[in-house]
């Protein structure tokens, strides 16, 4: 059925539109990725195992527990396909790689995958076909007698000439509980630093970043110097008025120099537990490099989540250095007015450029939650303000300059009033939109069907609650309140922050600790509750016959991003078996 195929993913494309990422940040050096919990943890891997892996190993794959790990991809996959489930037969992929030593094969000690990093003259390819696999073992040193048996077994009647060189052979050897075969000439093993720690995920990958930047430094300095110069070139070649962008590549190239004589190590982690699964990815940057910087302000970024309303479904964490981020994308935008008709591409530019001061007055933490219902999007953003009478007074006039320069396209903005609640004064505003005029604009009036029109009309006022998109403007002390739908988000905004907060969202407070309260970015949504909210006022605008989300517990996605020191992390936790079983309960 068509629903189910926009069920999950609709709702996350709200939440995300709403929100954004990124950001500029500033605070305390720390150490590897173990150090904090928003990138992959690190811990210690068995000093046998280690003693087995190439010291010229430049990316391990490491699977922690694989016996464990099977039972949890079983079980996750049966929710979605029970068909499945026969097909992962983990033994029995081992038993082929060990060639007759299986039976000797402990499944809860650590696999491990070791790729040796190119010689010189060599390629990928050929280093990957001398890469080791090891083994925990129940007893190695009869795993490896069955094995040496099973090849020498697999040899016999095969005259010398056509037998593989001694060099192509697989070779085997054991240290303490482990096994290890590959082919290739011998190497020398132990002592790779990339292996005395593994990602603490069911499944993670650890590449030594310096080693490959080191191995290619030639191939990607020319690399980088042909994007520059390609970059240079274009520009030479670009219409006027778009010079303005030669400083804005000139910075990203110097950027991505920067990243490449930082880099140090990145790890990936792949986690299973229950019905959710978790990706998180962590970078290390050189000590002492250009990335190796203060971080941000983590201490007052988490402290604006008890000043989110409870209760709604979306909630998310933002540190961004709005203005500096204005003052990176103007050139690109007014470079993009200049296609604009000339009576409306001076107010443009005006409009542009309050847009950019107005930024520069906001701090860098921002709080936000979001939720729908009958009264369409109610929303909330709580965030730092360096002057707020000067920032009210910057937005009433990109609103009025805006609003000369739109109302021509079919968008319509206007200040409804100011007010004063609980002693702060809130200015309201209210933007409209004719539809006609809109595509009108855009010259796509005569392709529309008939009724179109009604129909993007009632979508609107669905969102929004009616014809007209309400917002709301405050500030108190040093901080900024900017809310969506009815006054009562912002009365209980004001009374937050008089009262000094409460408790953070349950599903936001879950993020702060899984992020170790040190997120540069953090989303958290309940996909049910979304689905819940989201289902009728589709059904009613668009005469969709949808059923009803389900009740239940919450079905929770995580999304963050943290930067504290030299460490650089971000994942993704989603509860795939809370999905499927909304889905599939929706489907009867």
């Amino acid at each position: 059925m068509q629903w189910k195929r926009w069920i999950v993913t609709g709702a996350l494309v709200c939440t995300l539109a709403f929100v954004g990422c990124g950001g500029k940040d500033g605070g305390n050096t720390t150490g590897p990725a173990g150090d904090s919990k928003a990138a992959p943890a690190a811990k210690p891997t068995p000093g046998s195992l280690a003693a087995l892996v190439p010291a010229n190993t430049v990316a391990l794959v490491y699977v922690r527990a694989p016996g464990d790990l099977e039972q949890k991809v079983r079980q996750l996959v049966g929710k979605i396909d029970e068909d499945m489930v026969e097909e992962i037969q983990l033994e029995a992929m081992v038993g082929q790689v060990l060639q007759g030593a299986g039976e000797h094969w402990d499944p809860s000690k650590p696999i491990a995958i070791a790729i040796p990093l190119p010689a010189d003259g060599q390629d990928m390819d050929e280093a990957l076909g001398t890469m080791s696999m090891i083994f925990g073992m129940k007893d190695a040193a009869a795993a490896k007698k069955s094995m040496e048996a099973a090849i020498a077994k697999q040899m016999e009647g095969i005259p010398e000439k056509y037998r593989p060189k001694p060099e192509e052979q697989p070779k085997i050897l054991v240290s303490g509980d482990y096994l290890t075969m590959g082919r290739g000439p011998e190497v020398k093993r132990g002592g790779a630093a990339i292996a005395a720690t593994a990602p603490d995920s069911d499944i993670g990958l650890r590449i030594d970043l310096a080693a490959l930047v080191a191995r290619y430094r030639k191939d990607i300095d020319k690399g980088l110097d042909e994007m520059q110069e390609g970059v240079s070139g274009g520009l030479d070649n670009m219409p006027p008025g778009m010079e303005q962008l030669g400083g804005m590549f000139n910075d990203i190239a110097a950027w991505v120099k920067d990243f490449v004589n930082s880099a140090e190590t990145l790890d990936l982690g792949i986690s299973v537990d229950g019905g959710n699964v978790e990706f998180a990815v962590g970078f290390i940057a050189k000590k002492g490099s250009k990335l190796d910087k203060p971080s941000h302000d983590h201490a007052g970024l988490a402290a604006l989540a008890k000043h989110l309303p409870d209760g709604m479904p979306v909630n998310a964490l933002l540190s961004m250095d709005m203005g500096g981020m204005m003052e990176l994308l103007q050139p690109l935008m007014e470079a993009g007015l200049e296609s604009a008709p000339e009576d409306q591409r001076e107010q443009q530019k005006a409009a542009l450029a309050e847009m950019t001061e107005m930024y520069k007055l906001l701090g860098n933490n921002w709080a936000m939650a979001l939720t729908m219902g009958d009264k369409g999007m109610q929303a909330v953003q709580i965030g730092d303000c360096k002057d707020g009478a000067a920032f009210v007074e910057r937005f009433e006039k990109m609103f009025t300059v805006g609003n000369a320069m739109s109302e021509n396209a079919g968008v319509s903005a206007k200040k409804s009033g100011s007010t004063t609640m609980s002693g702060v004064q809130v200015h309201s505003y209210e933007m409209s939109f004719d539809f006609e005029k809109l595509m009108s604009a855009q010259g796509r009036d005569a392709e529309l069907p008939p009724g179109m029109l009604d129909g993007l009309q009632g979508i609107m006022n669905t969102l929004f609650g009616g014809d007209t998109m309400k917002v709301q403007v405050a500030t108190v002390d040093n901080k900024l309140l900017y809310t969506m739908g009815d006054a009562q988000v912002m009365e209980a905004a004001i009374a937050s922050l008089a009262k000094g907060g409460g408790k953070a969202p349950a599903g936001l407070q879950a993020g702060l600790d899984r992020t170790g309260g040190k997120p540069t970015f953090l989303l958290n949504a309940d996909l049910r509750a979304l689905a819940q909210q989201i289902i009728p006022l589709v059904r009613k605008a668009m005469d969709e016959k949808i059923p009803d989300a389900p009740k239940g517990g919450p079905i929770p996605v995580t999304v963050w991003g943290m930067h504290d020191g030299r460490v650089y992390g971000g994942g993704l936790k989603v509860d795939v078996g809370g999905i499927v079983e909304m889905v599939e309960a929706m489907d009867k």
